[in-house]
């Protein structure tokens, strides 16, 4: 009743809720927005004045993260003072304008002025699996009090919780970046498929088509979409799949030459505005003849050297 009514009234029920937030941090995955938001509820809840994120780097160094833009503070400052292991739950600073403890005469002239320049008063580590990941930096409150004893325990429930969600959110960003780099590098080998004047597909050891490039859809007449995900021989003749089955399980690499292939869709032939010819619904170019080929089949082997299926060349010899 008293914290209610007496003692913080309106910003009683932001209390209630600040552990129940933190628990649903986690569940962000843009690390920006993550902080904007822990950092408005603190400020909301305690009556903080400032708060700041200091987050570790690929060097294993602190540096300062604005939450507003999303970019590291350009500006010189010497996190020296923050250990990658605390000893303490947290730090606190009674004065950070003139430092006076004994420990603090210590350190370099960069760390006080450091200090002294961000103005923080406390600074409680954002612990994940042992390891400290980032630290939670707040001031005292608006009408320059310092926390309760109350509310630091509270805060440092909460910097547990902020770490992990900043763990979760550079996981997310950096499978994000590995998806992107896997997809620039899925486009740029089927821009290499693509490219070759010869019809390329690959199968699996089930014998299903996993690719199926332009090359190939103009050698037969049958569409990639029509291909892809089915059985060989419902794309190519059964004696020419029969001669593949040797390659299975094999190292080498087997030939097949000049095999007369025979188009097995007619052309789908439409008769355009003012007398002219045209292919349907934008059906492949199909071959309008028998079509020679030379053929090669090789064994498809992952970066293991276990071989994942075959992949099947044919070279225009007509």
């Amino acid at each position: 009743m008293l914290d209610r009514y007496v003692f913080y009234k309106d910003k009683y029920d932001y209390r209630l809720t600040l552990i129940e937030f933190a628990r649903e941090l986690s569940s962000e995955t843009d690390l920006d927005a993550l902080l904007r938001s822990a950092a408005d509820r603190l400020r909301r809840t305690l009556a903080i004045e400032r708060v700041a994120f200091f987050l570790i780097d690929d060097e294993g160094r602190f540096r300062l993260r604005d939450a507003e833009n999303g970019r590291y503070d350009r500006r010189h400052y010497d996190l020296g003072f923050l250990a990658t292991e605390p000893d303490h739950p947290y730090l606190f600073f009674e004065q950070t304008r003139h430092l006076m403890d004994v420990v603090s005469k210590n350190w370099p002239v960069t760390v006080r002025q450091t200090i002294s320049e961000l103005d923080l008063t406390y600074y409680l580590p954002c612990i994940v699996r042992g390891r400290t990941i980032a630290y939670l930096g707040v001031s005292r409150t608006e009408g320059g009090d310092f926390l309760t004893s109350e509310d630091l325990e509270l805060l440092v429930t909460v910097s547990g919780y902020v770490g992990i969600a900043i763990e979760n959110a550079r996981l997310y960003r950096s499978l994000a970046r590995k998806m992107q780099e896997y997809e620039r590098l899925k486009e740029y080998s089927e821009n290499i498929v693509e490219s070759i004047n010869v019809g390329i597909l690959a199968a699996d050891l089930e014998d299903r088509v996993e690719s199926w490039n332009s090359r190939l859809e103009q050698l037969t007449g049958i569409l990639r979409d029509d291909a892809v995900g089915h059985p060989l021989l419902e794309s190519l003749p059964e004696d020419l799949v029969l001669q593949f089955g040797g390659v299975r399980g094999e190292n080498g690499i087997r030939h097949v030459y000049r095999y007369a292939l025979r188009p097995k869709i007619e052309s789908k032939v439409i008769e355009m505005p003012g007398g002219g010819n045209g292919r349907a619904n934008g059906d492949a170019a199909e071959p309008q003849r028998e079509t020679v080929l030379n053929i090669a089949v090789a064994p498809l082997v992952s970066k293991d050297l276990e071989q994942i299926g075959r992949l099947i060349i044919c070279d225009d010899v007509t």
